[in-house]
C-alpha cells in the first residue's frame, strides 16, 4: 500500500458509493389523490432503495414495501438486466422502478424477477404477485427476465418485455393470478427483438424503451430491431472458469446500423384473441431514406403518434404524426444544423392537436409552441441560457414548469438563470406573454422534482457545494415554510469527515485563446499544513459533451472524494469545463466537432496555468486523470502537452474513434471514418504517442461491452512500438463502470501510488 497521511479519507472511504451526504432521493412521484409522495430511498451509507411513502396530512414517512434479504441484489440480475442497467447507468440495488397508474390508485412494482402490484399506499393494501414467470404453463409466452414493464393508465393492464416479445397482461381485481399473453410475433430465433431499444437508443440517445402503450391501453407500439446482419463483436470473460465469452452486435462508426421497424397492435386488454395480433406498420423513411434513428415516440391526446426520425449525420431531425389505423405518416417539421441537432425529452401534445417543442434554433435550447400542422405559433422563453427540462405541462392553469440554468455572462436575462454552476425550477405562461418565474430559493443544483397534479406544491430536491443533499416539500400557492422529507445531513459519515470535506473555490478565467470563459474547481490543501504552495497539482478531467464537472453540488464537487483525499495528502486538484462540455449552449459544445482532443487538451492547460499564475500548481509536477472520455482526453494531453502534464491515467478510454459506436462518433466527429479519414487520425491518440515524455498509467474492464478493452490494447501496442514505458492495471471481470467495492479499492490504491511516485 502507498504511503499516506493519516486523515478521516481512505482508499475504502474513495471506493464506496454513495458518496457521503450525496445519496438523494429517486422516482419521486405524487399518488394520484396528490396525498402522499413516493420514492425510492433509504439508507444514506449503501446503493441499496426500498420504496417509501410521505404523507402530507401526517408528515409521516413509511416504508411501502419490505423486501426479503438478499432481494434485489446485484447477483441477482440477468445478464440482460444487467447490461440495461450499464446503459442507463445504475448501480442502486433493493427497489429499483416503481410506477403509479396515471389515472388509478395502484402502483406497479418489479421486484425478484416477477411483477408485481398494489392498490394504494396509505392502507395495508398487499403486494401481489400477477403470475409466476418460472411457471411452465407460461413456456409458450416467454422466459427468463421480465424487461421494462409498464402499467396502463387505468391501472388494469401490465405490458413488458419476455424472451424479445412484448407481452401483456390484465391486472386481476383480487389475489387471483394473471394470464399473461403475448402481444408480438417474430422475433425469437431470428436475430430481432421487439420492444427493446437498440444499443445507440440506450446507450448514447438517453431512450431506454422500446414499445409505448396508449393513454386508453388498447392500442401499443414497438419497435422491431433486426441486428442479423451486425458482425458478432466477442468479447473473452478471462477471468471467469471455465472459460467464457460474450458476443454483441456492436454497431462501429462507418458501419451498418440496426435495422428499425415501427409497428402498432391492438392489446385486447390483455385477453387472448382468435390468433396473434396484426400490426400496422409504418414507413419512417421518408424524410432521411432507410437508414435513420428512430429518436422518440410520444402518443398524442387524439390517439395519433408523433415520432421523432433523426438522419444518420445528426443534423436532421424531422418530426411526424403517425395514424395507428392506417399507417399514414405525415411531416410536421424538421430541425436542422450544421453541427447536430441535439435530442430532448421536451415534446408535450397539447389538447386539440398542437404540442410544445424545444429547439436549439437560436443556439440555446428555448420552448415554442406549434399548432396541430407543425407551425410554431408563439415563443415561451428566450435568452442565453438553457430550458433543460420540461417537468410538467399544466394546460388548465396555463402553466409551464422547466428546469434550466445560467449560460454565457451567468444566465442574465429572461430566464433569471443565475450561475451556469446552478439550476433551478421555473414557471412560465403557456401564452408566451409571461417571462419565467424562479420557484427553487435555495441555491445549487436542483433535480429530481416532482409536481402535484393539483399545483399546489412540489417536491424540491437540491444541494450546493456547502449543503449535503436535501428534500423538501415547498408550495405553490400561499407562502409557507418547506417541510422537510429528507437530508442526507443525516449520513452518519459525514461528522467525522467535516473537517476533509470543504467546498472548492470556484474560479473563472478566459482560454488560452481568449475565446472563451472557462470555470473551474480549485481543491487546495490546507496552507496550515502543507505551507502555502505550490504544490504538486493533479488535474481531474472529463471533458467530453454532455457532462457538467464544475457545479454548485454537493456530489460534484463536495463529496468527490478522490478529490478530497488527494488534497488532504498535500495535492492540489483542478477540474474545468472546457469547450464542448455541457450546459453552455451549442456553439460552445459543437466547437470540438471534427477535432477531438484538441481544444479539450487546451482548455485542461489552461486551468493549470491558471493555477500556476495564482503561485497555488508547481508547473514541474502536474498529473492528469480522467475515465471514459476523461481517460481519452487525459492520454490526448500527456501526448499533446508534454511541457504541462508528467503523468497521465487513462480509465477505459477511447483510444480510435473508429472503435466507438455511430451515434456518438459520428455526432462529435462530423462524419464517418470514411469521409473524414485525416480527422479521425488526427483525433486518436496512437498518432501522438511519440510526444509523450511522461508516465502513462491505463487502466480498464475486460469485459466492457461499451468502450472495448480493444482501445487500451492498441494504445498499449502503440506504447510498446515506440519503446515507451506504461503501466497496466485490468479488471477481469468490469465493465466499464467498476462495481466491485475490492475492485474500486484496489483501484484507487494503484492510483495514489502512481501519482506519488510520479508527482512527490
Amino acid at each position: 500500500m502507498p504511503q499516506q497521511r493519516a486523515g478521516a479519507i481512505g482508499f475504502e472511504e474513495i471506493a464506496t458509493i454513495p458518496r457521503p451526504g450525496s445519496k438523494g432521493l429517486t422516482q419521486v412521484a405524487f399518488s394520484p389523490d396528490d396525498r402522499f409522495v413516493t420514492y425510492l430511498g433509504g439508507d444514506p451509507t449503501t446503493l441499496t432503495r426500498q420504496l417509501y411513502a410521505f404523507d402530507r396530512e401526517t408528515g409521516e414517512t413509511k416504508q411501502v414495501i419490505k423486501p426479503a434479504a438478499g432481494s434485489g441484489e446485484e447477483e441477482t440480475f440477468s445478464k440482460e438486466e444487467q447490461l440495461r442497467r450499464e446503459r442507463a447507468r445504475i448501480m442502486s440495488t433493493g427497489v429499483t422502478s416503481y410506477a403509479w397508474a396515471d389515472k388509478a390508485d395502484r402502483l406497479l412494482v418489479p421486484l425478484d424477477g416477477a411483477l408485481h402490484v398494489m392498490d394504494g399506499v396509505g392502507s395495508d393494501a398487499p403486494l401481489r404477485r400477477l403470475f409466476d414467470p418460472a411457471d411452465e404453463r407460461w413456456a409458450e409466452v416467454g422466459s427468463g427476465p421480465l424487461l421494462d414493464p409498464k402499467l396502463s393508465a387505468d391501472g388494469k393492464l401490465v405490458c413488458f418485455v419476455w424472451a424479445d416479445e412484448v407481452c401483456c397482461c390484465a391486472v386481476p381485481e383480487a389475489a387471483d393470478e394473471a394470464a399473461p399473453v403475448r402481444l408480438t410475433f417474430g422475433a425469437r430465433g431470428e436475430g430481432k427483438t421487439n420492444g427493446v431499444a437498440d444499443y445507440c437508443a440506450q446507450e448514447e440517445m438517453d431512450r431506454y424503451e422500446g414499445f409505448w402503450l396508449s393513454d386508453d391501453g388498447g392500442l401499443l407500439a414497438f419497435e422491431e430491431v433486426d441486428e442479423g446482419h451486425i458482425p458478432l463483436f466477442s468479447i473473452a470473460r478471462h477471468g471467469e472458469a471455465p472459460h467464457e465469452s460474450e458476443e454483441h452486435r456492436y454497431p462501429f462508426a462507418g458501419a451498418a446500423n440496426p435495422k428499425v421497424r415501427l409497428g402498432v397492435v391492438a392489446t385486447g386488454g390483455g385477453a387472448c384473441g382468435e390468433g396473434p395480433p396484426q400490426p400496422v406498420w409504418f414507413d419512417l423513411s421518408a424524410p432521411f431514406g432507410d437508414d435513420f434513428y428512430l429518436a422518440r415516440l410520444d402518443w398524442a391526446a387524439d390517439g395519433s403518434m408523433l415520432a421523432q426520425v433523426q438522419s444518420r449525420d445528426q443534423r436532421s431531425l424531422a418530426l411526424l404524426r403517425l395514424e395507428p389505423t392506417t399507417g399514414a405518416a405525415t411531416p410536421l417539421l424538421t430541425e436542422r444544423n450544421e453541427a447536430w441537432v441535439n435530442l430532448h425529452d421536451m415534446l408535450r401534445p397539447l389538447r386539440g392537436g398542437g404540442f410544445l417543442w424545444a429547439s436549439e434554433g437560436d443556439g440555446w435550447c428555448h420552448l415554442y409552441v406549434h399548432d396541430a400542422a407543425g407551425a410554431a405559433v408563439r415563443r415561451l422563453t428566450r435568452g442565453e441560457w438553457p430550458v433543460e427540462e420540461l417537468v410538467r405541462v399544466d394546460e388548465e392553469r396555463g402553466h409551464v414548469y422547466i428546469m434550466g440554468g445560467g449560460g454565457e455572462g451567468g444566465g442574465d436575462g429572461d430566464g433569471d438563470g443565475g450561475s451556469v454552476l446552478q439550476r433551478h425550477l421555473y414557471r412560465v405562461g403557456l401564452d408566451g406573454a409571461t417571462p419565467p418565474e424562479r420557484l427553487t430559493l435555495a441555491a445549487g443544483m436542483h433535480a429530481g422534482l416532482a409536481i402535484a397534479h393539483d399545483a399546489s406544491c412540489f417536491v424540491d430536491q437540491y444541494s450546493d457545494a456547502a449543503t449535503p443533499t436535501t428534500a423538501v416539500l415547498s408550495s405553490l400557492g400561499a407562502a409557507s415554510p418547506p417541510r422537510p422529507i429528507s437530508s442526507a445531513s443525516d449520513d452518519p459519515r459525514l461528522g467525522p469527515m467535516a473537517s476533509v470535506l470543504r467546498p472548492p473555490r470556484f474560479v473563472s478565467f478566459a482560454s488560452t485563446d481568449g475565446a472563451a470563459t472557462l470555470h473551474a474547481s480549485l481543491y487546495e490543501p490546507d496552507a496550515a499544513t502543507f505551507g502555502p504552495g505550490p504544490y504538486p497539482t493533479v488535474v481531474s478531467c472529463y471533458g467530453g459533451p454532455h457532462v457538467q464537472f464544475v457545479q454548485d453540488s454537493w456530489s460534484t464537487a463536495t463529496a468527490d472524494m478522490r478529490a478530497q483525499f488527494l488534497r488532504s495528502q498535500g495535492f492540489l486538484v483542478l477540474k474545468v469545463d472546457g469547450r464542448g462540455s455541457d450546459r453552455r449552449g451549442l456553439a460552445f459544445e459543437a466547437a470540438i466537432q471534427s477535432k477531438l482532443g484538441s481544444l479539450e487538451v487546451d482548455d485542461q492547460v489552461a486551468v493549470v496555468q491558471h493555477a500556476v499564475g495564482e503561485g497555488l500548481a508547481d508547473p514541474a509536477r502536474v498529473g492528469i486523470y480522467g475515465w471514459s472520455y476523461g481517460g481519452y482526453l487525459s492520454a490526448m494531453a500527456l501526448a499533446k502537452a508534454p511541457a504541462t502534464f508528467r503523468c497521465a491515467v487513462a480509465g477505459a478510454p477511447v483510444t480510435s474513434w473508429d472503435g466507438y459506436d455511430t451515434h456518438y462518433t459520428e455526432r462529435y466527429m462530423g462524419g464517418t471514418p470514411q469521409q473524414l479519414p485525416k480527422e479521425y487520425e488526427a483525433s486518436a491518440v496512437m498518432p501522438h504517442v511519440a510526444g509523450i515524455t511522461g508516465a502513462l498509467m491505463l487502466v480498464h474492464g475486460l469485459v466492457d461491452e461499451n468502450v472495448h478493452w480493444r482501445h487500451t490494447a492498441r494504445l498499449a501496442q502503440a506504447m510498446v512500438d515506440s519503446q515507451k514505458s506504461h503501466e497496466l492495471l485490468c479488471f477481469p471481470n468490469e465493465r466499464h463502470s467498476p462495481r466491485s467495492l475490492k475492485d474500486r479499492i484496489y483501484m484507487e490504491q494503484r492510483l495514489f501510488a502512481f501519482l506519488l511516485r510520479w508527482l512527490s
